[in-house]
């Protein structure tokens, strides 16, 4: 269940563990610094949902743990196998528009039949040579 003060409470505990500050969460969403402040202090008490899903990823934490204090089930063995670099790829591809999330849906549908893991040193060889 929807509760906005919880919902305060995670986004300042985030924020807080991140180091960042209001104007460093209001930069990386693009909310005005005065809606974030009318957020974080309760004044708004519906927030948008555009906007608790820009802070979500400017934290980067679900949006359903910042509405609702739940967390995707993640398996560990798949999160400790993602590199550094791919973690860096997950956070840009989060920051693209919507036209370009699409354009890379788009293209890794294209590229997942190329260069599957199976295949991949044999056709990467045949499309690079």
């Amino acid at each position: 269940m929807f509760n906005n003060s919880d919902m305060i409470n995670r986004i300042k505990t985030e924020k807080k563990s991140q180091g960042l500050t209001n104007v460093d969460l209001s930069n990386r969403t693009n909310i005005p610094l005065g809606t974030l402040n009318k957020i974080l202090s309760g004044e708004s008490k519906d927030p948008q949902v555009s906007a608790i899903i820009k802070i979500a990823q400017a934290l980067k934490v679900s949006a359903d743990y910042i509405a609702f204090g739940q967390e995707p089930q993640k398996r560990k063995k798949d999160i400790e196998e993602i590199s550094d670099q791919d973690k860096d790829f997950f956070d840009d591809y989060l920051n693209l528009s919507v036209q370009g999330k699409e354009y890379m849906r788009q293209t890794m549908v294209m590229v997942k039949e190329t260069y599957k893991k199976d295949t991949c040193v044999s056709n990467m060889d045949s499309k690079i040579g």
